[in-house]
């Protein structure tokens, strides 16, 4: 618009949600304006956009004028039913555009709950109606945040006084961001609405917008203080691992609330270590690294920012097991010796074997010792002996592998 018409389009229509007692009104359009070429059209200039919008009276709601093969007109603004309030526009002309600022005044009785209304573009010099927008007045409930809002948990807001029969509100913005559909739930008081705050919203002052799309779209607007997400130290923990002697073995660890570091485990005087891998860990301990007992293990966690965290498990070693085997002639002859050779296999390879054998044959006690896990025994038979013998050798086991036997079955023949 040219400087000596005017510098822009602007009426204030005034209303009285100052005065209100009773609580916060607000305006809802309820219909699209009739637009006519030649004339004035009206689009609401808010960031909900479409005609159905709350205004929270005490606000300011913008509307765009868009002229359409007009000729120059000086234009006014009028809210039906009074006259206060109206400020002089100014010339609007084809491809100008002005605004219409709709904010709070002194009229009680044009903001009563379910009062409507409209208000006009005017023609001031023909006075005729360019365009025309009709509203409602809808009090907006009461809104009551029940605790601290806190990025990364949920936030619920209780709504009480005018918020209809069943749950409305389908959509939450805090600032421009939309944060999608909250769960609604009504209660004797009103409405309770719950939402998730993303863990990344900055804290400090902010307002949460819970919007409802229809039957028409009004937004209650809530002040809040978004609190950051507590700092939660990180928890360390690992059950106890059994093992045998000779096998390596892990202690598996657990760690909430850290996604990266590294756990380091003292045990029997040595230091193994684990990186944390999406909040676990898994620490080696070599084989044949523990004699055979019980071990507490001491775990440290070393995590980005959060120092050090401290917790214990145990590791219970138990001797390997062990098989003995014999070989020996099937037959022999009274007042012949016979020799037995002995093999003593651990039941973890590598697991050295060395300490006695027993062999009881024909009453007889004998021991050996084995090394390597392998002995001999030479047992003479007695002269008198005849049938079937039953030898029994028993490995008497050391410190890291159980004992075990065996019996070998020997035919004695006198021809």
């Amino acid at each position: 618009m040219s400087p000596r018409r005017c510098r822009a389009m602007r009426s204030r229509l005034l209303g009285a949600a100052a005065a209100l007692a009773t609580g916060t009104a607000s305006i809802a359009l309820l219909a699209a304006p009739a637009h006519a070429a030649g004339t004035v059209q009206i689009f609401p200039a808010n960031s909900l956009g479409l005609p159905g919008t709350v205004l929270s009276v005490g606000s300011e709601q913008k509307f765009e004028l868009r002229a359409t093969g007009l000729e120059p007109k000086f234009l006014v603004a009028i809210r039906s039913g009074s006259a206060t309030g109206v400020e002089l526009n100014g010339f609007m002309d084809t491809g100008d555009r002005g605004e219409i600022h709709l904010d709070g005044g002194s009229a009680p009785e044009h903001y009563e709950n379910g009062h409507r209304g409209s208000f006009h573009v005017v023609d001031q010099f023909e006075n005729t109606s360019l365009a025309s927008v009709e509203y409602t007045v809808q009090r907006l409930p009461k809104a009551e945040v029940t605790a601290p809002v806190v990025a990364g948990a949920e936030a619920t807001v209780l709504l009480s006084g005018n918020v209809g029969t069943a749950p409305t509100f389908d959509r939450v913005q805090i600032g421009a961001r939309v944060l999608g559909e909250p769960t609604v739930k009504r209660t004797a008081a009103g409405q309770q609405v719950t939402f998730t705050v993303p863990g990344d919203v900055a804290p400090g002052r902010a307002t949460v917008a819970l919007v409802q799309s229809t039957p028409w779209q009004r937004v209650v607007d809530v002040p809040v203080t978004v609190a950051s997400a507590p700092v939660v130290a990180p928890r360390l923990s690992a059950t106890a691992v059994k093992v045998e002697f000779g096998r390596a073995t892990s202690v598996p660890v657990r760690v909430a609330g850290a996604d990266a570091g590294t756990v380091r485990a003292q045990v029997a005087g040595k230091v193994y270590s684990a990186p944390v891998t999406a909040g676990r860990a898994s620490v080696k301990v070599p084989a044949r690294s523990l004699p055979v007992g019980t071990h507490r293990v001491s775990l440290v966690l070393a995590a980005p920012g959060a120092g050090e965290v401290h917790a214990a498990t145990s590791v219970q070693v138990r001797k390997a097991g062990s098989r003995v085997r014999v070989s020996a002639p099937r037959t022999a002859r009274p007042g012949k010796k016979v020799t037995l050779r002995i093999k003593v296999t651990p039941s973890v390879a590598g697991v050295p074997v060395a300490g006695t054998v027993r062999v009881n044959a024909w009453g007889r006690i004998q021991q050996v010792r084995v090394k390597g896990g392998a002995g001999t025994v030479v047992v003479k038979v007695p002269a008198k002996a005849t049938g079937k013998a039953t030898l029994t050798v028993r490995w008497l086991g050391s410190a890291s592998v159980t004992s075990s036997s065996v019996k070998q079955v020997v035919q004695v023949k006198r021809r």
